[in-house]
């Protein structure tokens, strides 16, 4: 592992430490256990199926994005996405999304370029599905809380202003790259450049969806999948006692979709507990059973995740310990 991962990963496990403590610092730990414990088995697989039906439209969905560079079946998308999420349990820094893209260029014969732009594409996609179900669940929660409906409408107006402000990018891309240029300048150089190397990555592989056919499967199978994972959310809450609707549930997976993508330990522990609690504390539910909830979806998540990585690995005849050498090698 290079100096600079060692960095990362003495980074995130003190930001998951500090989350730890404080979603921790209030609870009740013999109700947590409790809660846990006697954790209704029905909607704890519930919580599994919905998460394995989840990557298996995550994988339909990168097959399609492949497809203008590579056509793979989703048998074949698979077992290398997975390996990235893997990795993503093992290595610090989001570093799975690079091991899918050495892996994934190795086996399907495309440059690593191509295969990281569909990457960004995904998390494009991922982002303003979240976005839109976020803001849905604000303005039909209005039962919960009418104060955040305004919020909703807002949430959902700025999601389409986003992907017009991407429209105008592909429709004129030379002189938008330039005025993005000009208004990052005060910014250091380094920063703006890979600024404008995300951009065309992100506009090269929009422009490779030039299929009207899959850019609807494209956002029919990312709203799919993130659905199911707030089934999955629901549910957990559900295994533990906590009555939620989901309404509720679709804004616990929004506040954990952002504590992912903040640096953290491995398995994002911690990051997750905090999210479910803060999430949840607005609506009067107590701090050992947010986390309870959190405990059954996190595990279940996690453990899936794993037992599926070790699969693929198996599957692509590799070792885990070729994962941190092509990061290293990249």
């Amino acid at each position: 592992m290079t100096s600079k991962n060692i960095r990362a990963l003495v980074v995130g496990i003190i930001i998951s430490l500090a989350a730890f403590y404080f979603a921790l610092r209030n609870v009740d730990f013999s109700a947590l256990a409790n809660a846990v414990l006697s954790a209704d088995l029905g909607w704890m697989a519930v919580v599994l199926v919905s998460y394995m039906v989840h990557y298996w439209f995550k994988a339909m969905r990168w097959r399609d994005l492949l497809e203008p560079v590579k056509r793979v079946t989703t048998t074949q998308a698979y077992p290398v996405m997975m390996t990235g999420f893997f990795a993503n349990n093992i290595l610090p820094a989001h570093l799975g999304e690079f091991v899918r893209m050495y892996v994934g260029s190795k086996l399907y014969l495309v440059s690593k370029t191509q295969v990281l732009a569909t990457i960004v594409l995904e998390r494009l996609l991922d982002f303003s599905t979240i976005a839109v179900l976020f803001g849905g669940a604000l303005v039909l929660g209005s039962a919960i809380s009418e104060q955040l409906v305004p919020a909703g409408y807002v949430l959902l107006g700025l999601t389409l202003f986003a992907w017009l402000v991407i429209f105008i990018f592909l429709r004129f891309e030379e002189p938008m790259l330039r005025f993005t240029g000009w208004l990052l300048k005060p910014l250091p150089d380094r920063f703006v450049e890979r600024v404008l190397e995300l951009l065309l990555l992100a506009l090269s592989a929009m422009h490779s969806m030039t299929s009207t056919r899959l850019v609807i499967r494209s956002v029919v199978l990312s709203l799919l999948q993130w659905a199911l994972v707030g089934l999955a959310v629901f549910a957990a809450l559900e295994s533990v006692g906590v009555e939620v609707g989901m309404a509720v549930a679709v804004i616990t997976l929004a506040a954990t979709v952002l504590a992912v993508a903040l640096p953290a330990a491995p398995g994002f522990f911690g990051t997750i507990q905090l999210a479910f609690v803060l999430a949840l504390a607005p609506y009067g539910i107590a701090e050992s059973d947010a986390l309870a909830g959190s405990v059954i979806f996190h595990i279940i998540s996690w453990a899936y995740v794993m037992v599926s990585g070790v699969i693929a690995l198996q599957q692509l005849n590799m070792r885990v310990g070729d994962l941190n050498r092509d990061v290293e090698q990249g």
